[in-house]
């Protein structure tokens, strides 16, 4: 009896070893992905705010009055008569 008596105690201690040897991998492994996550959070503001950026850009560039502005810089005029094509008359007929 005092054989399996000492050999209980000494499995005892092996699993309790590879237990804790799985919680501290479990712990490492969750720490990076952790920092992992943090870091695309970040990256994922900084984008939102290059996005908002270049929304704010586009919109302030495509303005009306800034178009008109750059149309008269490069010497652009306003048409003194518009000719409008109706869409129900075909242009090419066929024989």
């Amino acid at each position: 009896m005092t054989i399996l008596g000492q050999k209980i105690p000494f499995l005892v201690i092996v699993l309790l070893g590879v237990l804790m040897s799985a919680v501290v991998l479990v712990v490492i492994a969750s720490s990076t992905k952790g920092a992992r996550l943090l870091e695309l959070e970040e990256e994922v503001g900084a984008l939102e705010r290059e996005n908002r950026e270049l929304t704010s850009k586009l919109v302030s560039n495509t303005s009306l009055l800034l178009v008109e502005e750059k149309s008269q810089e490069l010497g652009m005029i306003k048409p003194e008569n518009v000719v409008y094509l109706e869409t129900q008359e075909q242009i090419a007929k066929l024989p």
